[in-house]
């Protein structure tokens, strides 16, 4: 404390008092204060939490890496979702001009029959 303001508080237990919790269990609590004169001031009270000691700025590694890592076996997934519905499109697409070659090969009707008669021999309409 400093003058009539509390400045910081320290919270300790002593694991000695720790007692066994059982049902219908009574407890008796006890509190033990001891007051501190400091020097410190109120307008500086946080500044214990903004010591570099207690904000520990370690960069955790293996995590950027654990991430790094998840990220790119997400992406391989989509990739290779994609390729394969891609690759089963290209599959039908192949599959019915291949039925359309056919049909054409074969003398069947297709499409183009109207263009073919309205040229002659020579290449002229």
């Amino acid at each position: 404390y400093n003058k009539a303001r509390i400045i910081k508080v320290d919270l300790t237990s002593d694991p000695a008092s720790l007692s066994e919790v059982k049902p219908g269990a009574v407890f008796k609590f006890e509190l033990d204060i001891q007051w501190t004169k400091t020097s410190e001031e109120f307008h500086s009270r946080f500044d214990r939490y903004l010591d570099h000691a207690f904000f520990k700025h370690q960069i955790h590694w293996f995590s950027i890496f654990n991430s790094f890592m998840m990220v790119l076996f997400l992406m391989g997934l989509v990739a290779l979702i994609l390729l394969r519905t891609l690759r089963k499109d290209y599959a039908r697409y192949a599959l019915s001009h291949g039925r359309r070659d056919v049909e054409m090969a074969s003398g069947g009707a297709d499409d183009d029959d109207d263009a073919e008669d309205d040229v002659d021999e020579n290449g002229k309409p």
